[in-house]
């Protein structure tokens, strides 16, 4: 189930969600036939605004010290999505920015939310997010040799042509090489 912005937010509320179904499975006892009439309700809207797309754009920043690349260190994400199935699993999808990865597919990372954060990972890496105020943060590292280095080189190459601007995405892709990381920001559902 994808919950769209008209169902129940994030974070934690995916609770709600499941104490709807163990409710409505007969696990607190009997329920009047009103009240499982609106739980049924309430499921069925929850399936009508939760199958949506949501597609969200977002930046990723690598993060580092060197004050002369912090302008080369961030990119625009345009295709991150967010999944919450019905069972608390939850799923993050999205492109990492190719001028650091040299890869142009998406990652896939799937777990749960513990004491909320979510933790998640796949074959590509790891993440951490939280919920800040109205967006989302997950601090992203990648499994290690993630990045495609000849593909990675031919892509800033060919990004400007400005010498020093692709000294300085070279420079950064480096630091990535030596630590994959990232931190991944986006609007929260």
């Amino acid at each position: 189930m994808r919950l769209g912005r008209a169902a129940f937010g994030f974070f934690g509320r995916f609770f709600h969600i499941e104490n709807i179904y163990w409710i409505s499975s007969g696990a607190t006892g009997s329920l009047t036939g009103m009240k499982r009439i609106i739980i049924l309700l309430l499921m069925t809207f929850i399936g009508a605004t939760a199958s949506a797309q949501d597609h969200r754009s977002g930046i990723y920043t690598y993060p580092m010290l060197e004050p002369d690349l912090l302008d080369y260190g961030s990119f625009k994400i345009t295709d991150i999505e967010l999944i919450l199935d019905e069972l608390g699993k939850i799923v993050l999808q999205f492109t990492p920015p190719p001028l650091l990865t040299g890869r142009t597919t998406s990652i896939q990372l799937i777990g749960i939310s513990v004491d909320g954060t979510m933790r998640l990972s796949g074959a590509d890496g790891s993440a951490r997010c939280l919920r800040l105020n109205d967006e989302i943060v997950c601090r992203i590292r990648y499994a290690p040799f993630y990045a495609d280095a000849a593909k990675r080189e031919e892509l800033i190459r060919g990004s400007s042509n400005d010498p020093q601007a692709i000294a300085n995405l070279l420079q950064v892709a480096r630091l990535f090489d030596g630590e994959p990381i990232g931190v991944l920001r986006f609007p929260a559902p």
